[in-house]
């Protein structure tokens, strides 16, 4: 494996650290990363488009625009971690990604969810990420051609294992019943403003 694409894994890694990590602390709230990317998508999408997803799709539309949140999110995230890879290799202080990772996480996921702890421990972890993948090369310096193999499958396995844990503990602290979406109609809504 080359130096780029150690660089690209070691971005995917970081972005789904940051991802599962806000779903192990908030859940399926809008303390997740996840939700306020949902709630990006469904106010930048016209009311006709989600109108007609939602009568043609029923919760299929619903669980379609969480996936997307859910993709962006990722790549957002993973952009980040990215971008402090290229730091810490373009650098001459040393840690300069970590700090990039730490900060850059903490600054997206503040936007995302509104809250600054818990986007705080998003930082956090992305941060640790990049400080054990960085470990082995030397700091300011291009990383060597082919890094150990070894090493890349131990932390792909460390990220599996604080996933499927993140999603345990996520689904936990939801504690909401997936169901179906409710809908309103008009004849509703003006019976209720009439006061009948």
């Amino acid at each position: 494996m080359d130096g780029r694409k150690v660089a690209q894994l070691t971005g995917i890694v970081g972005g789904v650290v940051g991802v599962t990590t806000s779903y192990a602390i908030g859940g399926r709230t809008p303390a997740f990363v996840g939700a306020g990317a949902e709630r990006a998508i469904t106010t930048l999408v016209p009311g006709v488009v989600m109108t007609t997803a939602i009568q043609y799709l029923g919760n299929t539309a619903q669980t379609l625009t969480f996936a997307l949140a859910l993709l962006v999110t990722l790549t957002l995230f993973s952009g980040v971690t990215f971008a402090a890879v290229l730091a810490n290799e373009r650098s001459a202080v040393p840690y300069t990604g970590v700090v990039v990772a730490g900060v850059g996480g903490w600054i997206l996921a503040t936007l995302l969810t509104g809250g600054f702890g818990k986007a705080l421990v998003v930082g956090g972890t992305m941060s640790v990420v990049l400080l054990f993948a960085e470990r082995e090369w030397h700091v300011g310096r291009r990383r060597p051609t082919s890094p150990s193999r070894r090493s890349v499958l131990a932390t792909f396995a460390g990220v599996t294992g604080f996933s499927f844990f993140a999603f345990l503990r996520g689904r936990r602290i939801t504690g909401v019943k997936e169901g179906p979406i409710s809908t309103v109609t008009s004849d509703e809504v003006q019976k209720k403003r009439n006061g009948a």
